[in-house]
């Protein structure tokens, strides 16, 4: 591992962080803000926007959608990010857990 800028905080970050237990909490939630055209790119398109908080939580629990029978994209074709994060904590052993503060579609997996 390569520290850039500050190397005597860099390792004293990595020594402190070392032997620290991890959880990562997916937080998803709807406004109607995302309704805005324009405003996000978080769907295929309107009728999806609904579907992506979801749609997310479940790929990251499961590992496929069961909201939806393909991973959220954007308009243009991306696929979530989800599929980053997803990548990351398991090569990280870090365990998750999935808030529902408002989704307008609840995910099929447990939650809180």
């Amino acid at each position: 591992m390569k520290i850039h800028c500050n190397e005597e905080k860099g390792q004293k970050f990595i020594k402190d962080i070392e032997q620290k237990k991890f959880l990562f909490s997916f937080v998803i939630s709807y406004t109607e803000t995302c309704e805005i055209p324009g405003i996000t790119v978080a769907g295929a398109d309107a009728d999806f926007i609904k579907f992506t908080p979801p749609a997310d939580a479940e790929f990251l629990h499961y590992g496929s959608c069961k909201s939806i029978d393909m991973i959220p994209m954007t308009p243009d074709g991306k696929p979530t990010p989800a599929l980053l994060t997803k990548a990351a904590l398991e090569s990280a052993s870090i365990p998750q857990v999935i808030i529902n503060a408002g989704s307008k579609i609840s995910p099929k997996l447990p939650y809180f």
